[in-house]
């Protein structure tokens, strides 16, 4: 008789469908078997344009390369790591015995990857959402944005004092808000619009719905999966940060309860050309996409 406390027994199934699939089912087994009780994710830009960086960790036990797209599993002193980098983007899965080795590992990958310094070039980044055969794909880009200083005499004085008012002084209140862009086409609404994806950047994220008649059509999984998407990542005052966790040890701790309002990060969707969601007939020629449209302005969907 032995006092060794056995380890659950757990199969995990995981489908793979793209060679992108490979290095994370690699590491949920590996992480598993390794009895290793810290896992943690995390995302954020980065200026990188490869993985190289990282040749310090060693050979990865596994690689998987597609177009604008890097993925490489490491292990090194008892910690198992997957990096992914996409786009401008990276995910990483760190996992280990304990936190201490976990936080010192993304702590190392955050110095080899480094985010991009926002104040050294005008770039926010935006989450594109499309439907496809999967479901919602979210997608994500850091794209070039004037200030508003810079744009302001673009517009006519009576233009320039109402697009003033919410690129600098707008506060957010409790649940949607519906914000209306309109004007003749070659008014300049899109350039305002990333002029004040950079004045609102502290705070809020943007999230442009590439495909505005599925958003509010039939398929009611889009909608949710962009209002419920945890916030990640988010760009705060001194650079850019994303964090999500979990624990092998099967215990979820749920979101704290008291966290402040302001500390949550906002989001903005931005839908282009859906005047006819607020056209007199919009029920009769849209179903229920003007419904869903305004639930999520002003409805249950809407609110926190």
């Amino acid at each position: 008789m032995t006092d060794e406390r056995r380890r659950p027994s757990l199969t995990l199934a995981h489908g793979v469908e793209s060679p992108d699939a490979l290095p994370p089912g690699v590491f949920l087994d590996r992480a598993l078997g390794g009895g290793f009780r810290e896992v943690r994710t995390e995302g954020w830009p980065t200026s990188e344009t490869s993985l190289e960086s990282l040749a310090s960790l060693g050979e990865p036990l596994l690689r998987v390369s597609q177009r604008r797209q890097e993925s490489a599993l490491y292990e090194r002193e008892g910690v198992l790591l997957q990096v992914t980098l996409s786009g401008a983007h990276v995910y990483a899965m760190v996992a280990a015995a304990a936190a201490d080795a976990v936080e010192d590992t993304f702590v190392l990958l955050r110095d080899r990857l480094k985010a991009p310094d926002p104040s050294s070039a005008h770039e926010v980044p935006v989450t594109f959402w499309t439907y496809g055969p999967h479901g919602p794909q979210p997608s994500w880009r850091a794209i070039g944005v004037p200030g508003w200083e810079e744009i302001t005499q673009n517009y006519a004085e009576a233009t320039q004092t109402k697009l003033a008012a919410i690129m600098r002084d707008f506060k957010p209140a409790h649940g949607g808000q519906l914000v209306l862009w309109h004007g003749e086409p070659g008014t300049g609404k899109t350039f305002a619009l990333r002029a004040l994806a950079w004045e609102w950047r502290d705070w809020c994220q943007f999230h442009y719905i590439v495909d505005p008649d599925s958003f509010f059509g039939a398929h009611a999984d889009y909608l949710m999966s962009v209002l419920m998407q945890p916030p990640f990542p988010m760009m705060v005052t001194h650079g850019w940060t994303g964090f999500s966790s979990m624990s092998m040890s099967a215990v979820v701790e749920a979101e704290d309860e008291e966290e402040k309002e302001e500390d949550r990060a906002w989001r903005v969707l931005v839908l282009e050309d859906t005047g006819e969601l607020l056209a007199a007939d919009a029920r009769a020629s849209m179903g229920q996409g003007l419904s869903r449209f305004l639930n999520v302005v002003d409805g249950l969907i809407g609110q926190g």
